[in-house]
């Protein structure tokens, strides 16, 4: 039988993973918003008259 630290290592090893992941789709949806944000910048400069001189 396990002992009861393991388990607890273990289900703390677990709640990291998910912490983990969790930021790292948060980071990724930033990372995204910022490219896009960028993107709708580049095509509004672009535009004739939009130009900032």
């Amino acid at each position: 039988m396990r002992s009861p630290a393991l388990a607890e290592l273990a289900l703390a090893d677990a709640q990291t993973a998910l912490a983990y992941a969790d930021c790292a789709a948060r980071h990724a949806g930033a990372v995204n918003a910022y490219q896009a944000a960028r993107e709708a910048a580049i095509d509004w400069n672009r535009k004739p008259g939009n130009a900032i001189r």
